[in-house]
């Protein structure tokens, strides 16, 4: 046996040592399944709430998509809700999904919005800006039309350092994210450049990933499953559902996985515009 040989021995030894087994058959590693209590998107409408948000307030969606969130804070806090979304899909799906709401959307981009200056007291953006191409002139648009005082409350998604060049070249071609809005450090400095104070950060990690599959949807192990087959037959798939669907929703998938895997990261930020707080309007 060589000495390169003998020192890989050793390592196998190790990995299979008295304590390591001991480890499992006295079911130590059971704390491992123990809870954590992880928190939901529910969390982002309770932080709304301590932020004061009430009938009297102005709050403003940025990249609202369907507009279920629209509908939430409004049903919620009896606030009034605008909104503002560039996909003309999104805006079909939106008088699909709700056909009885009149909801006060625009289409527009965030980083050009169709309204006067210290229009809103509240921004909501939930895990829209990795789309941006540049952080900065969405934060300079999002101070414009604060009023003072007001403040914006982020829901985004970071690439961590556990993220491979590779998966990220492939993640985010296929799930249209610009690396450098993915990126905390940015996203810290744009905001700081715009006049912002990072009033909270909370990193949640994949928190919500947890959440829903501690409470029964697990979203993420059946995206896992979808991956797992998506793999093993990928010709089988992209003759069915066509190879950029198929391109689009493996990329979707690792997008929810690689959160539970520690490769994407998410946080919530309160951004505060400063100036004292407006009046209730």
């Amino acid at each position: 046996m060589t000495q390169r040989d003998a020192a890989w021995r050793d390592t196998v030894d190790s990995f299979y040592n008295e304590e390591i087994e001991d480890f499992y058959e006295e079911g130590r590693d059971g704390v491992l399944d123990e809870s954590l209590g992880p928190r939901g998107p529910e969390v982002l409408f309770d932080i709304a709430g301590e932020l004061g948000v009430s009938a009297m307030t102005r709050v403003l969606d940025v990249g609202a998509r369907v507009g279920t969130q629209m509908i939430e804070l409004r049903d919620r806090f009896g606030c009034q809700v605008f909104g503002v979304e560039p996909a003309n899909g999104n805006l079909s799906r939106m008088r699909r999904h709700h056909p009885g709401e009149r909801l006060a959307i625009v289409r527009a981009i965030g980083e050009e919005m169709p309204f006067v200056d210290r229009s809103f007291d509240l921004v909501w953006v939930r895990d829209v800006l990795v789309h941006l191409p540049s952080l900065d002139p969405a934060f300079l648009e999002f101070r414009r039309v604060l009023a003072p005082g007001g403040a914006v409350l982020v829901f985004a998604v970071f690439a961590t350092p556990l993220l491979e060049p590779v998966e990220a070249g492939r993640l985010w071609r296929w799930t249209a994210v610009v690396p450098t809005s993915a990126d905390p450090s940015n996203f810290e400095r744009a905001a700081v450049d715009a006049g912002f104070v990072v009033e909270r950060h909370e990193i949640l990690h994949g928190e919500w990933r947890e959440f829903s599959e501690e409470s029964g949807k697990k979203r993420t192990s059946g995206q896992l499953l979808r991956v797992a087959r998506m793999v093993r037959e990928p010709e089988r798939y992209k003759a069915l559902i066509g190879e950029q669907a198929y391109e689009e929703e493996l990329a979707n998938c690792l997008y929810g996985i690689y959160q539970l895997l520690g490769k994407l990261s998410a946080s919530i930020y309160v951004l505060r515009a400063p100036g004292a707080a407006a009046a209730a309007r």
